[in-house]
This record gives structure tokens, sequence and C-alpha cells, in this order.
């Protein structure tokens, strides 16, 4: 999972034939912090066949990557800065004996890794909410960093990683423009191009941003049906995926926190504007009809479409008028061939009589 952003790619199964260079060399041009942090792997949770989402506390800073040093030079929070992220940003993530880093989005907010005084604690005495960090995961055997993390789940729980958060592909838009003078957000994702904008759309959601009540919001999800819940088996891991059987919409990467935001977000008396939540199959010779009617009926503001996202979806999401094109910001992850098309369009559909598009088109790529 190496990324980039704005006018860059980043790849979440990194390494394949277009994606051959390690995360650090493909991003070296990227915001980075020059902190590092040591983190435990909590949680690991399986999605669906092909997705893990993996949960990390935040243990302390460090020194340096030489775990043979760990022990000696591991730092307190008064000794490093607080671990702090945009949404939408991502790790480097160093794992002992493998050589590369791999680049993963961190698909939590700020706000759950926060340190706050005021943590409810349990009877016990234990944290119920200890600050974590979350990642998904998408099974690439070759991929080193990936793999790791889809060995079995009790020889990782527990083990520690070392993270170094960049990425310039951010909410706030990191163009300037003011937060009370944005109208109108547009999301678009293809596949796992959901990652960053989760962590933004939680975000927004779990704060505002400080924007307009009148503020609109949309979110074009265009992804498949994913297939039999059933884990891969890592020992013959080809044989798991040719056998699999078709599943559940419910199965589809974040698509319960999606509906819980949507209900949270449409039943909210400051929110003039519904979340407009449109989730596009792709895979319609999997289609199950009474599964879709089933998102329809749980949450009536997502609607589903059996299709691609075309580009008179994007033209409705913008808008007419030329005052809300104006404040209109877009961000857009998914494939190559998908992105470009509909950043290019989106620069047209924005652009607004003597007003530039530039920096109101964000985008990253991933293949």
């Amino acid at each position: 999972m190496t990324f980039l952003r704005t006018y860059f790619s980043r790849s979440y199964t990194a390494m394949s034939a277009q994606g051959s260079k390690p995360h650090e060399l493909r991003t070296a041009t990227e915001p980075r912090q020059n902190s590092l942090y040591k983190l435990r792997v909590s949680h690991i949770s399986q999605v669906n066949p092909t997705i893990r989402l993996i949960r990390f506390n935040i243990v302390c800073g460090c020194a340096s990557l030489d775990w043979s040093k760990d022990n000696s030079e591991n730092l307190t929070y008064n000794q490093q800065p607080p671990l702090k992220f945009l949404p939408g940003q991502w790790l480097d993530v160093h794992i002992p004996n493998i050589k590369h880093a791999g680049g993963f989005t961190i698909t939590s907010t700020p706000q759950d890794a926060s340190t706050q005084e005021d943590i409810d604690i349990a009877a016990d005495g234990n944290d119920k909410r200890l600050p974590y960090i979350e990642l998904a995961v998408q099974y690439s055997p070759s991929n080193p960093a990936a793999k790791w993390f889809w060995q079995p789940i009790e020889q990782i729980l527990g083990a520690y990683v070392k993270v170094r958060i960049g990425g310039g592909f951010v909410w706030p838009p990191p163009n300037g423009m003011a937060l009370d003078e944005v109208k109108n957000v547009v999301f678009v994702a293809g596949g796992v191009g959901i990652n960053p904008l989760i962590s933004m759309i939680s975000y927004i959601h779990q704060t505002q941003s400080c924007l307009l009540p009148s503020a609109r919001f949309h979110l074009l999800y265009s992804t498949r049906i994913p297939l039999s819940s059933t884990p891969i088996n890592m020992t013959r891991p080809s044989e798991t995926l040719n056998t699999l059987a078709t599943d559940s919409p419910s199965k589809i990467l974040f698509l319960d926190r999606l509906r819980q935001i949507s209900r949270d977000w449409n039943q909210a008396k400051d929110n003039i504007n519904p979340l407009d939540l449109q989730l596009f199959l792709t895979n319609s010779k999997l289609e199950n009809r009474d599964d879709n009617m089933s998102i329809l009926d749980t949450v009536t503001h997502i609607t589903v479409h059996s299709r691609r996202i075309e580009a008179g979806d994007l033209r409705k999401a913008v808008g007419e008028s030329d005052e809300l094109r104006r404040g209109t910001v877009c961000y857009v992850c998914g494939p190559p061939v998908m992105t470009d098309e509909f950043v290019k369009k989106l620069k047209i559909f924005t652009s607004s009589e003597n007003d530039k598009t530039r920096g109101r088109v964000l985008y990253e790529k991933w293949w």
C-alpha cells in the first residue's frame, strides 16, 4: 500500500508491476513527519476475504528504526510530540526483519488517536477506549508488509511496529480555502480508494470541521459486492479464492460505518442538508436484488446503483449554480484510469466564470 498525494499516485497493494518501487522511494517527495512512534497490534477483524482491519495502540515515541536498541531508545510522550495526523494521511510501517517500510492509509480519525484526559474509566480501572490507529490492509502476497499482516491472527496480535506519518491528500483542503467558503464537498471512491475518504468523512461527522450548516456532502462509492466471508486459507490462498461463493453487500468495506454516520448525520438538527451516500455496485453478474433492497430499507439515504459512476452523477453532485461550483471541493481516490477520467471531468464541472479550479479537485490513485 504505497500512497502519493494530490498530483501523484499511490498503490494500495504496492509492489505490482507498476508499483515495484518501495513505498518510501515512491513517496520520497511527499511531506513526512520526523517523529517515529511505536505501535502495538491490539485488534484484528476480518471484513471480507481480502480486507483486514488492523488496530494499534500507541505505545511510545522512539528514537530510531534500530530494533536491537529498541528498549533503550523508547521515548515518552514528554520527549516526543503526541502522535497527530490529518484525515487522509498514511503511515510508513516498519516491521522487524522486513527491509522496506509498507505504506498504509489511516482509516481512523485524529480523535480516535487522541490521548484525552477525560477517557472513560471502566470499573476495573482500565480504559474503555485507549487511543488507537486503524489501517485497512488488503491481501497482497507480493507486498511483504501487507503479507505480514495476513499471518494467522495469533501470530501478530500484540506484535510491535514503528511508524512515521506522511501524505498531503488531506482534510481540511490544503489549498488555503477557508472552511466557511466551502459550500459543497464531493468525495469519489473506487474500491479501496475509500480508505482515506472514510477517515475524512468520519472526522467531519465527529467535528463538523467549522463548516457552514448549509454545506452539502456527497459520497459516490464504486465497489464490488465481496465474495464469501470465509477468510483466505493462507496455506492455499488461490484455492480459497477460486471456490468462494457470493455474499451479502454487508461485507463491503466500511458500509456499516457509513450506515451509522448516515443515521447520525441525518437525525442531527443542525444539519440542514442530508448526507448524500451513493453506492455503485459494479459486478452486476453477482448482483442480488434482495440484498440491495436491504441496504435501501436499512438506510433510505443510501442510494444503490447497479452500474459504474457516470459523468452525470459527478455533474449532479457538483451542482449547477455558479456560486455552488465556486464553493465545491472534490476528493477522488481510485484506480488510475477512473481517477484520471473523473478528475478531468470534475475540473470542468467545478469551473465557473473568472474562477480557477486549481487546488479544488484533489486526488490520489491506487493500483
